[in-house]
């Protein structure tokens, strides 16, 4: 998955990339290992299988999500950036609702929501813009629907990913945008649906980071959302 991230790069960062400046901020570069600590908002569209009524919804979550970066790195990118650093997902905490129902997303547990940031400045003293991904495995409760209680996830990772141009950036701006779509499942009923769409706003944080990543999703007529994470 990271290499079809970063087989997209060029793409993504020709239109962003700014001149060169000859006298660099110490804040142009990447920031020493920490921990990001993010509120924010998710929307999601999902698409339902047409056995589960075949409709398009869009939710809407926000709260806190928590990302550890690593050490930076030296790292070439396709457009001459000099460093990388690695990142993972540690905690993400959203609530909203799709239609009239509250509902919850979250990290999908056993399994990690990993990233990495690669620096797409040629200048060495500079190293943003940067090209920020993270591959997100979640996973969303539905309790109380005409189907039952519902626990939904992805199999595949749903790839996130922003152009950006510091570690807190103004992604109302430049949000992390999904660049693929991927199935949804039910342990009782399989696939029922696909992730079309899916945008992560971050809000400025005291200590900051890209995030997910974050990445939220959709429901349905037939499912309300509910529960407070435990």
């Amino acid at each position: 998955m990271i290499r079809r991230h970063l087989s997209a790069l060029g793409v993504l960062a020709l239109a962003v990339l700014p001149a060169v400046s000859s006298t660099p901020a110490l804040a142009d570069m990447f920031p020493p290992p920490g921990v990001d600590i993010l509120p924010g908002t998710v929307t999601i569209d999902f698409q339902l299988l047409p056995q589960f009524g075949g409709e398009a919804f869009r939710g809407v979550f926000s709260g806190e999500t928590q990302v550890e970066r690593g050490d930076p790195y030296p790292y070439t990118s396709k457009l001459g950036g000099q460093e990388a650093l690695d990142a993972v997902i540690t905690s993400m905490d959203l609530s909203g609702s799709v239609g009239a129902w509250p509902g919850e997303l979250r990290l999908q547990p056993g399994i990690a929501s990993e990233g990495m940031t690669v620096d797409a400045n040629p200048d060495p003293a500079d190293s943003f813009p940067a090209y920020s991904f993270f591959d997100v495995y979640f996973e969303i409760e539905v309790p109380g629907t005409p189907m039952g209680d519902l626990l939904l996830h992805n199999v595949a990772p749903l790839p996130m990913a922003a152009m950006i141009d510091q570690i807190a950036p103004d992604l109302g701006v430049n949000p992390y945008l999904a660049q693929d779509t991927v199935e949804l499942y039910d342990a009782v009923y399989g696939v029922i649906g696909t992730v079309t769409a899916a945008r992560h706003t971050p809000e400025p944080a005291t200590v900051a980071l890209l995030l997910l990543g974050g990445l939220g999703l959709a429901g349905w007529r037939l499912i309300g959302w509910s529960r407070r994470r435990r």
